[in-house]
């Protein structure tokens, strides 16, 4: 026989554990998909790159990223990482695919820098101005190559 409230009280705790830890990594400016400054590094050219942070750290203290508009990643020492403040960042959902790396096809909430969403094309909704919310879709750089027609996926889109 099951204990209904029982099972519900555990689900519960489940959710609230799975949304603190969603508003952990948000609130985390070193997180996968947020956005960083190069600096300090021995390639002087790559100073104040803009780069987005594909990987989380490595065992060695180095971080995947992906300097913007380029699509292979570079593996880059912590220190050399310069977040971008909140307030330079707007939250914006991104729907993933479900091949891309460390990426699971669906929506996230992630912090993008404010200059970087204003550079790319996009489209504004007709609808969500209507209804008083501004909406603009963009079309992004995938987490890594997508080569089956499956890798392009997404319940969401």
């Amino acid at each position: 026989q099951f204990d209904v409230e029982e099972i519900l009280e555990r689900q519960r705790v489940m959710i609230a554990k799975s949304r603190q830890e969603r508003h952990s990594r948000e609130r985390n400016p070193l997180e996968v998909c947020r956005w960083v400054t190069l600096h300090s590094m021995q390639t002087a050219e790559l100073n104040d790159k803009v780069a987005e942070i594909i990987e989380r750290e490595t065992a060695a203290g180095r971080m995947g990223v992906r300097l913007r508009g380029e699509c292979k990643g570079k593996l880059v020492r912590r220190q050399c990482l310069r977040p971008f403040t909140m307030d330079q960042t707007v939250k914006v959902a991104r729907l993933g695919a479900q091949g891309e790396d460390s990426w699971v096809g669906g929506v996230s909430t992630v912090h993008w820098p404010r200059h970087i969403l204003e550079a790319l094309p996009s489209e504004r909704s007709a609808v969500s101005e209507l209804i008083g919310v501004p909406l603009r879709v963009a079309r992004v750089l995938p987490h890594g190559v997508l080569r089956e027609r499956s890798d392009f996926d997404n319940q969401w889109a």
